[in-house]
C-alpha cells in the first residue's frame, strides 16, 4: 500500500508537470491562483474552460475629452461597435487569451492595444485618438448676449426687466403641469374657468383678454387653446401687463388704444427627424459610407472648402443653468453640407461634448444654418465639416478659473 501510494503521488507529480506544460504552451497566461483551483478542482478546470469575457473601455482625444461614434473592433472580426456619447464601448462574447483592439474615426489616427483574457475576465482599456484631419477654428461662446435668431429679442427683453420672463430652463426647473398652471404663478394674472371648462386668462384691471403672440406673430386672443399647449416645446414666455409695460412690437401698432396686454410665447426650433437606413444606423457609419463611395469629400479633398453663408456661424445660446453655475465646456460637432449648401441631418453627431446642454444647444444652432458649398474641379460637392465650439463664462474671461 505504502509502494502504490508512492507510485499515485508520482503520476500525481508527473500530471501536474504536463498540466504546467499545457498552460505554458497557451496563447493566453494562466494565473497561479486559477492554476491552482484548476489542480485542485477538476470540475471547476471543465466548467471555467469554455467561459468567454468582456472587453470594455473608453475612447478618448489626446486633450483626454470623450469621443462619440468611434468604430471599435477586435482582432480580425467583421463586425465592430461603437462608442457611445462617453466614449464608452463593450465588446462581447471574447474567448480567452491575448486579443488586439482598434479604434479608428474619421479625422484622427487610429489606435489599438493588446489585451489578454483570463477566462470570465472583463478588462478595460482607455483607447487615445489623436486629430488628424484640421480643425475648424472654435465657435467662442462666451456669454448670453450673443443670440441671433428669433430668441435673440426674448433674451434681450429679458435683461431690460420690461415683464415676466420664463425661459426653458425656468419651466423645467419648476415642474409645471401646463401652461394655466405656470401663468397662475404669476403676479396680476389671473386664470379661471369659461363655461365650456376652457382657462381663461386676464390680467388683473383688464376687461378684455391679452393678446397672444407665437414666435412674435399675433394670434388673438381666443384662437389659441392654452390648455393644450405643450410646455416641452415652449423656448420662453413674456407677460406684459397693460399699455404701459407692453413693448412697441407687441401693441399691434396701437399708439393710444388701450391694450390689455400681451402674452407672448417662443417655441423651440424643431429638429429635422432622421431616419436611417438598416445599413447605416449610426451617423459616423453613414458619414463613413460617403467618403468612401465618393459622395462627400475631406477638406483638403477640396479646392474651395465650406464656407459659412452669412460670413458667421450661429453662436449657440449659452445654457443658462450652466452659465449661471460658471461652468465651461466644449463640443465638436461633426456633419456634411451638401452640394445645396445644407447639413445633412442624417450625418449630424456631437463627436465630444463636455455637458448635455452644450450639445443641444450647439444641435439648435447648427442645422438651420446655411453654407456655400464646397467646389470641387469647378463643381459643388458635399464635405465633411468638423466645427469646434468653445463655451467660456465671465469668470474665465477675467482670469479667475483656469481653463479646463
Amino acid at each position: 500500500m505504502r509502494i502504490s501510494g508512492v507510485r499515485s503521488q508520482a503520476s500525481a507529480g508527473r500530471a501536474v508537470r504536463r498540466t504546467i506544460m499545457i498552460v505554458a504552451g497557451m496563447a493566453a497566461p494562466v494565473s497561479v491562483l486559477g492554476l491552482a483551483a484548476s489542480l485542485t478542482d477538476p470540475l471547476r478546470a471543465q466548467s471555467t474552460a469554455g467561459v468567454r469575457g468582456v472587453v470594455r473601455g473608453v475612447v478618448r482625444d489626446a486633450a483626454g475629452f470623450a469621443l462619440s461614434g468611434v468604430e471599435v473592433s477586435i482582432d480580425a472580426r467583421s463586425t465592430s461597435v461603437e462608442s457611445d456619447s462617453v466614449g464608452r464601448f463593450l465588446i462581447g462574447d471574447v474567448a480567452p487569451g491575448a486579443h488586439v483592439v482598434r479604434a479608428r474615426r474619421v479625422g484622427y489616427l487610429p489606435d489599438s492595444a493588446t489585451v489578454t483574457l483570463d477566462a470570465g475576465e472583463s478588462p478595460s482599456l482607455v483607447l487615445t485618438l489623436s486629430r488628424a484631419a484640421q480643425v475648424l477654428r472654435p465657435v467662442v461662446v462666451e456669454g448670453r448676449n450673443e443670440m441671433v435668431g428669433p430668441m435673440a429679442g426674448f433674451y434681450r427683453r429679458a435683461r431690460q426687466g420690461l415683464g415676466k420672463t420664463f425661459t426653458a430652463e425656468d419651466i423645467a426647473r419648476r415642474r409645471f403641469v401646463d401652461l394655466p398652471q405656470l401663468l397662475n404663478t404669476v403676479n396680476g394674472v389671473q386664470v379661471s374657468r369659461g363655461r365650456m371648462g376652457q382657462s381663461v386668462i386676464r390680467l388683473r384691471g383688464e376687461r378684455d383678454a391679452p393678446e397672444v403672440y407665437l414666435d412674435g406673430i399675433p394670434m388673438g386672443n381666443e384662437v389659441i387653446d392654452l390648455d393644450n399647449f405643450d410646455l416641452a416645446t415652449i423656448a420662453g414666455i413674456e407677460i406684459y401687463r397693460g399699455m404701459a409695460m407692453t413693448p412697441p412690437e407687441f401693441m399691434l401698432g396701437r399708439t393710444t388704444a388701450v391694450t390689455a396686454g400681451a402674452i407672448v410665447l417662443w417655441t423651440h426650433e424643431p429638429e429635422p427627424r432622421i431616419k436611417r437606413s438598416r445599413e447605416h444606423t449610426t451617423a459616423s457609419r453613414y458619414v463613413a459610407s460617403l467618403l468612401r463611395e465618393g459622395r462627400a469629400y475631406l477638406a483638403d479633398e477640396v479646392d474651395a472648402v465650406v464656407q459659412v453663408e452669412s460670413g458667421e456661424l450661429r453662436r449657440p445660446l449659452y445654457p443658462e443653468s450652466l452659465f449661471v453655475a460658471d461652468v465651461p465646456g466644449v463640443v465638436l460637432a461633426e456633419y456634411v453640407v451638401d452640394s445645396t449648401g445644407s447639413v445633412i441631418p442624417e450625418t449630424f453627431s456631437i463627436v465630444l461634448a463636455t455637458h448635455r446642454d452644450f450639445a443641444s444647444a450647439v444641435r439648435r444652432a447648427v442645422f438651420p444654418q446655411r453654407f456655400v458649398p464646397a467646389r470641387r474641379h469647378g463643381k459643388p460637392v458635399a464635405q465633411l465639416v468638423q466645427q469646434p465650439f468653445e463655451f467660456t463664462p465671465p469668470s474665465q474671461l477675467s482670469g479667475e478659473r483656469p481653463q479646463p
